[in-house]
Order: structure tokens, then C-alpha cells, then sequence
């Protein structure tokens, strides 16, 4: 049995946590006016058929086996996305989600700094969380983060000050 609210400020809220998914594959019929879904805790090894949900704007898939965000890249109303302890390692799939403003990456197997260039447009992000991945022990792995997430304001649990005379990005724990 699927959990669903109603939330006065966002619309239908959708939790499927925890429920042994294996797949989304007709799952959401009719739910398109869903605008939160959390399918954390699930064997789930893809978003296929979660592009349905037109209005999505908060994804949790914590804790699931996905590997790649191909299914949600047309959901341009996405505005976070949570994905601590999943299988991620390509970061192409978000690069047009131009309203996301939050986005955990958390314990992942993100291995390339490259894949930092596909959050660098993301202009509205402000929160990006991306520790524990292999990535974070590059030797260049700061500079490179900085480099491409300097509109981010909160980076790794820590806030980000851009300091407006000469444009030095420095990371402090708040």
C-alpha cells in the first residue's frame, strides 16, 4: 500500500521507502500531480518509469542500488535530489535540471573530477553534498570542486564565502 499526503505548500508527497521495490515500472499511474517521492530503502536498480512524474520537484533514492540519473532528465521542476549510499557515478543525466537547488551525493562512486562540470551550470544550486566518493581523494579535488561550484553556498556541510574583493572562495565550518 503506497503512502501518500497532501502538503498545503507543495502538493502530494509520495513515500515508498522501504517497501522491497525492485522496480518503478507501473508504479505511479495516475500519481502525476506528485511534486515529493521517496523510494530511499529499496533494492531499486533504476529511476525507469519515475519520468512520469512530470511535477516532481524532491527525490529521495537514498540507500538504493541506481546507478545513473538517465530517467530524471527531462524533469525540469526538480529542485532536490537526494541519492546518499547508491551506486552514482555519472552526473550528465542532471546538468539541464536548471531548477535544482539541492543536491546529496553522499557515498557514492563518483570517481571523476570531471563529472564536476555537469553541476557547474546548475546556477540555482546552493547545497551540494558529495563526500565519501572516491573523487574527494584526487589531490586536485578541492580546487576543481571550487572551481566548478562556485555558486554553491553550502558545500560538503560547510558554508561557502565568496569574498567580493578579489573573488577568493573560502570553505569555513559553520
Amino acid at each position: 500500500m503506497m503512502k501518500t499526503s497532501k502538503r498545503a505548500d507543495e502538493g502530494t508527497e509520495l513515500d515508498l521507502s522501504g517497501r522491497n521495490l525492485v522496480n518503478l515500472q507501473q508504479q505511479f499511474g495516475k500519481l502525476v500531480f506528485t511534486f515529493r517521492l521517496s523510494i530511499s530503502d529499496n533494492p531499486l536498480l533504476s529511476l525507469d518509469g519515475i519520468q512520469v512524474l512530470t511535477n516532481l520537484t524532491h527525490l529521495n533514492v537514498s540507500r538504493t542500488l541506481i546507478s545513473d540519473f538517465a530517467p530524471i532528465q527531462l524533469l525540469i521542476q526538480m529542485k532536490s535530489i537526494t541519492a546518499q549510499n547508491c551506486q552514482i557515478s555519472d552526473l550528465q543525466h542532471l546538468q539541464n535540471l536548471s531548477n535544482l537547488t539541492h543536491l546529496y551525493l553522499d557515498s557514492n562512486r563518483i570517481t571523476d573530477s570531471q563529472q564536476l562540470l555537469f553541476v557547474k551550470n546548475l546556477k540555482r544550486l546552493e547545497l551540494f553534498w558529495i563526500m565519501n566518493n572516491p573523487i574527494c581523494c584526487e589531490t586536485n579535488f578541492e580546487a576543481v570542486l571550487k572551481e566548478n561550484c562556485s555558486q554553491v553556498k553550502n558545500l560538503n556541510k560547510k558554508v561557502v564565502k565568496v569574498e567580493a574583493k578579489n573573488d577568493n572562495i573560502r570553505v569555513s565550518k559553520k
